[in-house]
């Protein structure tokens, strides 16, 4: 009596039911669809409330009050600025300033002695062959 040997299972059939849930087959795929559908929806339900109760309250959404002008002075700015400047002008004023803020606050609370690591390493080897010099002399020493 011979056998023949049997054709191996398609292996795409089993990484899909694994992939959804192992054992329990398609089911996991229809609580994952289920899962998006709602989580779609709820979303859908938050920007619809927002949107209504925005146009309820006559209050208008987006980018547009960047061209109004901004009507209050600043009083560090590194760039000319005047009260009658719009709110763009505004946010690239506060922008410079914070970036000078950030790189004062570097500066002074930074790692104090980087900058004399950094100063020593000039006209020096590299770190690599600082390492490599320095295990010569631990060689040297030991005979």
């Amino acid at each position: 009596m011979t056998t023949e040997p049997r054709k191996p299972p398609l292996q795409f059939i089993f990484r899909l039911k694994r992939a959804l849930g192992g054992q329990s087959g398609w089911t996991g795929l229809a609580v994952q669809i289920v899962f998006a559908a709602v989580l779609a929806w709820v979303a859908y339900e938050i920007v619809a409330n927002a949107r209504a109760n925005l146009e309820t309250q006559r209050i208008a959404s987006g980018f547009g009050f960047l061209k109004n002008n901004a009507g209050f002075d600043v009083s560090l700015n590194l760039i000319p600025y005047s009260g009658s400047d719009t709110y763009t002008r505004v946010f690239f004023v506060g922008l410079l300033n914070t970036l000078l803020v950030a790189g004062i606050g570097h500066d002074l609370i930074g790692d104090p002695g980087q900058h004399r690591r950094e100063h020593d390493l000039h006209g020096k080897a590299s770190p690599a062959g600082l390492a490599a010099e320095r295990a010569l002399q631990a060689e040297d020493e030991l005979q």
